[in-house]
């Protein structure tokens, strides 16, 4: 459902609410329960000890799956278990979320490390007392070290891995057939001098060339630290959307795990990857300020080279996400949520755009912020709640509302796509935030809940925030 909505008096009342709904909300996630476990895999024939963390979203009798979270070198992944932005996202999917903390190897070769991940699922399924953990498909993460062990063990157990990130790192390994149709995203930092992009890179052409269905993406300007969170988010929710079993949930008798559904490769999309052969690196002159993406057989570039993407959303995400021009400039715009800066405070804070967290049925505000670009030369702006299209805004300089109402729950990719001229040449730019809808709590927040029953979607451009506030 969608409408127009500009009067302020009406923005105000929906936006305090909005405010005062997600306060609940993050206190209520604050408290949800984690479940300390500790047990012991084999590596190498020797029993080897490993402690993890996992928590179950509360009132959910039975859960869809599970997101396992691996540390890096140095670290320890069982406090990603209480990050309230990942138990909202995951929430709204119907997963859960374990937390490890071991840095070495799972297991030697294919059958000791699936064997590895069926323990921590038993050892996590007793500790939560849902047994249905044991069963459950499972979406592996992890940045640096985590990412390296987030490919191996995708490629490991395939047949309960849904998909994978590994963000700043990422292992070429040789792939099963079932493996090949695992599902991962590869981010490499452009400045990274902890784990090199071009190491990242030769790991995804190994994938690759083996036909793995296998997309890297560039943070431009970024080093090792963590890529966007809604980059993660959004390939999580697609995967999981093309790959679980429609109306299916996993057994609660041990050794009944679910059978994940295929992603042919053919029906994927392709999007044209960055040039990493040339030094000195990176040349921004040969990459791409709008890459290509297309459907598999409709892809003009070289099919082998191209990162694969489960789908349009994933590819249009892809497309933002990895767009540069000549300068080394990514994408000037911003669309998320928007959090404007409290008034009256005794220094001054800046306006926030970033991913939104409500509950179905609450109010929340975005924007598009235009950033550098001159809203004159701006034609219009296409925004999309993953690819369907639900808005065009044709005069960016006017204060553009929608009052969206999402119709499901989960992550919801919100996508701009901006068209406007420089040089007498018209050109395109995007980019995309997320936004999680969680499932109404138990009924004691109802008396809440009664007050606010759309969600807003604010689109204006910087020039407009400014005109609003003087």
């Amino acid at each position: 459902m969608l409408r127009r909505q500009t009067r302020a008096t009406t923005f105000s009342i929906l936006l305090a609410v909005s405010f005062l709904l997600q306060a609940a909300s993050v206190t209520n996630a604050q408290v949800d329960p984690t479940y300390d476990f500790t047990t012991s895999t084999t590596v190498g024939g020797a029993p080897v000890p490993l402690e993890g963390r996992v928590w179950v979203p509360p009132g959910v009798d039975r859960l869809r799956g599970l997101l396992v979270q691996l540390p890096n070198m140095i670290g320890d992944a069982r406090g990603k278990a209480n990050l309230v932005d990942w138990q909202k996202a995951m929430g709204s999917l119907g997963f859960g979320i374990v937390g490890m903390n071991r840095v070495d190897d799972y297991g030697w070769g294919n059958d000791e490390t699936a064997a590895s991940v069926q323990t921590v699922l038993d050892a996590a399924a007793a500790a939560s007392s849902h047994p249905e953990l044991s069963n459950a498909p499972i979406v592996f993460a992890g940045r640096s070290n985590g990412a390296f062990k987030s490919s191996l063990l995708a490629a490991a157990i395939p047949s309960r891995a849904i998909s994978f990130v590994s963000d700043k790192g990422g292992y070429g390994v040789g792939l099963s057939e079932e493996a090949r149709h695992v599902p991962g995203l590869f981010v490499g930092g452009s400045q990274d001098g902890t784990v090199s992009p071009h190491f990242v890179n030769d790991g995804f052409r190994t994938w690759r060339g083996q036909n793995g269905q296998l997309a890297m993406s560039v943070d431009w300007g970024n080093g090792h630290g963590p890529t966007p969170i809604a980059n993660v988010f959004s390939f999580i929710s697609q995967t999981v959307k093309m790959r679980y079993p429609e109306g299916q949930m996993p057994s609660l008798i041990p050794g009944n795990p679910l059978a994940i559904n295929r992603i042919e490769t053919t029906d994927g999309w392709l999007g044209e990857a960055a040039d990493f052969n040339h030094s000195p690196w990176p040349d921004y002159s040969l990459m791409s300020p709008w890459p290509e993406i297309a459907p598999y057989g409709s892809y003009t570039g070289d099919v082998n080279s191209a990162s694969w993407l489960p789908n349009e959303v994933m590819a249009m995400v892809y497309r933002a996400h990895n767009a540069v021009d000549s300068a080394g400039n990514t994408s000037p715009l911003r669309v998320g949520a928007y959090h404007p800066a409290p008034p009256g405070l005794p220094f001054p804070l800046p306006d926030m755009i970033g991913p939104g967290y409500i509950l179905m049925g609450e109010s929340i505000e975005m924007a598009v912020d235009l950033g550098s670009l001159d809203a004159a030369s701006v034609q219009e702006i296409l925004v999309y709640d993953g690819s369907e299209l639900i808005d065009v805004i044709e005069d960016p300089s006017q204060m553009n509302t929608l009052i969206y109402t999402p119709e499901s729950e989960g992550i919801h990719t919100v996508i701009a796509v901006v068209r406007y001229v420089e040089d007498a040449e018209t050109l395109q730019t995007s980019w995309y935030s997320t936004v999680v809808v969680q499932p109404i709590p138990e009924p004691a927040s109802l008396c809440v809940l009664m007050i606010g029953a759309t969600a807003i979607v604010r689109l204006r451009s910087r020039q407009v925030l400014r005109r609003k506030r003087r």
